[in-house]
């Protein structure tokens, strides 16, 4: 019983331990997240293409009208 209660305590000390940041690397680690999500936005806007009009509206060649050229 003695040595669970030991192990217990001990887990919490080191836990506890490591969990705290001090404020400089609070601050790296937003600004390292912040510069990741720059660069994810960056990546998702390049992925588009550049826009251009819509062909499929157009009137097609060849034949103006019902009648073409009249002989």
């Amino acid at each position: 019983m003695q040595k669970a209660t030991s192990f217990i305590i001990l887990l919490i000390l080191i836990i506890s331990a490591t969990a705290t940041a001090t404020a400089e690397e609070k601050y790296e680690i937003s600004q390292s997240n912040q510069m990741k999500s720059r660069k994810l936005l960056v990546d998702i806007i390049l992925d588009y293409d550049l826009g251009g009009p819509n062909t499929r509206h157009d009137p097609r060649r060849g034949k103006p009208g019902f009648g073409g050229k009249k002989p």
